[in-house]
C-alpha cells in the first residue's frame, strides 16, 4: 500500500568525463508515487528508442535511450533509498 508521507532521497547519477562528478541529481521530497510515475513514462519512452534505434542503426538514438533508461534507474533509486525504505512503497 501507497504511503503519502515516502518521499525521495537525493540521487547523483550520470557520471562525468572526469570520474569524479555527477551531472545530475534526483530532487529530494519528491513524493515517491509521482517519481515512480515519471520512471515509468523515462522507460516508456526509452523502449520506444530502443526499437527505432535497432531498426535505424542509429548511435545516438542508442545513446538517448541509454540515458533515459539512467534517468528512471536514478528516480526509482531516490524512491528505495528513502527513509520509509522500499516495503512503504
Amino acid at each position: 500500500m501507497r504511503s503519502e508521507c515516502v518521499h525521495t532521497q537525493p540521487v547523483a547519477f550520470h557520471r562525468c568525463n572526469d570520474g569524479a562528478h555527477h551531472l545530475f541529481n534526483v530532487q529530494p521530497d519528491v513524493p515517491a508515487h509521482a517519481a515512480l510515475e515519471c520512471a515509468c513514462l523515462l522507460l516508456d519512452a526509452a523502449e520506444e528508442l530502443a526499437v527505432q534505434a535497432t531498426s535505424t542503426g542509429s548511435e545516438q538514438l542508442g545513446y538517448a535511450c541509454g540515458y533515459l533508461i539512467e534517468m528512471a534507474r536514478a528516480a526509482m533509486q531516490a524512491c528505495l533509498e528513502s527513509d520509509a525504505g522500499p516495503k512503504a512503497l
